[in-house]
């Protein structure tokens, strides 16, 4: 219980647009009230907000589990000397908290996989593994991705009417990417 009171929330940026429906589904599947030990995938291009529904998921569901990690960066850290190394430290860290247990990891990747494949699946959690649940990114559709556009150059989630036009033309040019419309939109805002 200590563990759980000191946690705070993720840092969100403002304006998530199409949130809600997007982390629907995996909100429903972590509080569907089962004890099995499962692992979810979200996947998807470059720029479509697997990282902002990964921290919305997080923040609106942390509490309710005994352990919790919440691991940034993957990508760029696991290049680094030792990265992915440090990755499986520090999740061990976050879910073994609390946990007699003395791990010792070589500079290397493999121990430290096999101990998270232990504890998640072979009872230190007190869990049994359910199954790997795969969420696919969908891109904003065309309303989503004018309010979001429309947040980041006019502090609004609407056009201004006399930039409506290229409003959309920048869109339709962001083909719903999320990214690309935070750029283009916050690159654009205070100009003529």
């Amino acid at each position: 219980m200590e563990d759980k009171l000191w946690r705070i929330p993720l840092s969100l940026e403002p304006y998530l647009i199409g949130i809600d429906s997007r982390a629907e589904d995996i909100n429903l599947w972590l509080q569907d009230g089962s004890t099995d030990v499962g692992i979810l995938l979200i996947h998807g291009m470059r720029g479509i907000g697997k990282s902002t529904i990964a921290k919305f998921v997080y923040n609106s569901n942390f509490q309710r589990f005994e352990r919790c990690s919440f691991l940034e960066n993957i990508r760029e850290v696991s290049q680094q000397s030792n990265g992915l190394l440090r990755l499986q430290k520090q999740l061990l860290n976050d879910i073994l908290t609390g946990t007699p247990l003395l791990i010792r990891m070589q500079h290397q990747f493999h121990p430290g996989s096999k101990i998270i494949i232990t504890c998640s699946c072979a009872g230190l959690l007190e869990a049994h593994c359910q199954f790997v649940k795969v969420d696919e990114v969908r891109i904003l559709d065309p309303s989503e991705a004018l309010a979001l556009f429309s947040w980041h150059a006019f502090g609004q989630d609407y056009p201004i009417q006399t930039y409506k036009d290229h409003s959309n033309r920048v869109v339709d040019h962001c083909a719903g990417l999320p990214l690309a419309l935070k750029v283009l939109g916050s690159s654009l805002s205070g100009k003529s």
